[in-house]
């Protein structure tokens, strides 16, 4: 089977351009590009658009995003992406956050994995892609597993408590019958 290469399929620029739109387009992944100066977004795809009409608490966003500043689309942005942002920009690469949190329209939060990338224009950082990835439902399975292990050994711990005071009354018990099964013990001693 041989395979053949884009630029051979599609000799045309514009084509191979339209190509590579269409497959930025569909990413399921929200993809951001900010001018490095503004932070303001100069493109993205249609899963972006999504991703913030799912998450913007109060009036509905308009479908494009291009013109609107990262902080206003982004709660606690200076704690949260800013220095991700300035890191990116500072060290000239790739930077990640594992997971950040943002809160939803109807009042949950959500989580995402953020990766910026500087990219260059004749050597010059311009912008800055965004790309956004949905982790809630990990961080949600991660904090349920970690609910199922604190309940796990808090059960040993009760068990383990409850065996040492079983253990403790037996002897108790042991040693009062040991005491009511000698003859020189009076009736008042016993009581």
């Amino acid at each position: 089977m041989s395979v053949t290469s884009i630029t051979a399929r599609l000799p045309r620029v514009e084509d191979r351009l339209l190509l590579h739109r269409q497959m930025i387009e569909n990413l399921p992944s929200a993809l951001l590009l900010c001018d490095v100066v503004t932070l303001t977004i100069v493109e993205h795809n249609a899963a972006a658009s999504s991703f913030f009409e799912e998450t913007s608490p109060g009036p509905r966003l308009p479908r494009t995003l291009v013109g609107r500043e990262a902080k206003d689309l982004f709660p606690d942005f200076e704690r949260t992406l800013k220095p991700l942002l300035k890191q990116a920009i500072d060290t000239d690469k790739t930077c990640f956050a594992d997971e950040m949190r943002l809160p939803t329209a109807g009042g949950g939060q959500r989580f995402v994995a953020v990766t910026v990338q500087p990219m260059a224009v004749d050597d010059s950082v311009m912008y800055l892609m965004l790309t956004l990835l949905e982790v809630t439902q990990r961080v949600a399975a991660r904090d349920k597993q970690q609910s199922v292990q604190r309940m796990e050994s808090v059960g040993a711990l009760a068990g383990g408590l409850a065996h040492d005071v079983n253990d403790t009354l037996f002897a108790i018990g042991g040693h009062a019958c040991l005491l009511r099964a000698r003859a020189d013990m009076s009736r008042e001693a016993l009581e």
